[in-house]
């Protein structure tokens, strides 16, 4: 004897994965979802270029400015190398010596201070769009809209 299917009413047929979102929406809103989705990945992108671009500038003049002291320093030991030659006395080498190591050391900080400065404030320059785009993804987040 064959089994047969009781027909089954209109209201009980299941319905497509497509007419109900995950929530029990309308498909409007997994649209939306969708749409906020692709707006949260272009903001993110647009948030690390700027911090990127911001980045390399700072690393740019941190860059600089270590060649430019590189530069001073070379062009400093080049000179004193030549007044060595022609010092008259081991007193005169000696006195070289230390101005030029007292003057190597003062620069050292002074450009390492720079630096610093550089570093610190390109890294506040290059995380300030990505902390705006993570404080306005909390408020967002606590504060979700109604369609």
């Amino acid at each position: 004897m064959a089994r047969t299917r009781a027909p089954v009413a209109p209201s009980d047929k299941p319905k497509s994965a497509r007419s109900i979102a995950p929530s029990g929406e309308s498909p409007g809103r997994e649209a939306d979802i969708h749409r906020d989705g692709a707006d949260f990945g272009a903001t993110n992108l647009a948030a690390m270029a700027q911090a990127n671009a911001v980045l390399m500038e700072g690393l740019g003049a941190i860059g600089a400015t270590v060649y430019a002291y590189a530069w001073a320093s070379f062009s400093s030991a080049a000179s004193v190398a030549r007044s060595m030659i022609d010092a008259r006395s081991f007193v005169d080498v000696v006195a070289l010596n230390h101005d030029f190591a007292q003057t190597a050391l003062e620069g050292m900080i002074a450009n390492s201070a720079r630096v610093a400065e550089i570093g610190v404030r390109t890294t506040s320059e290059a995380l300030k769009p990505l902390s705006e785009h993570v404080a306005d993804t909390i408020s967002k987040l606590n504060h979700p809209t109604k369609l």
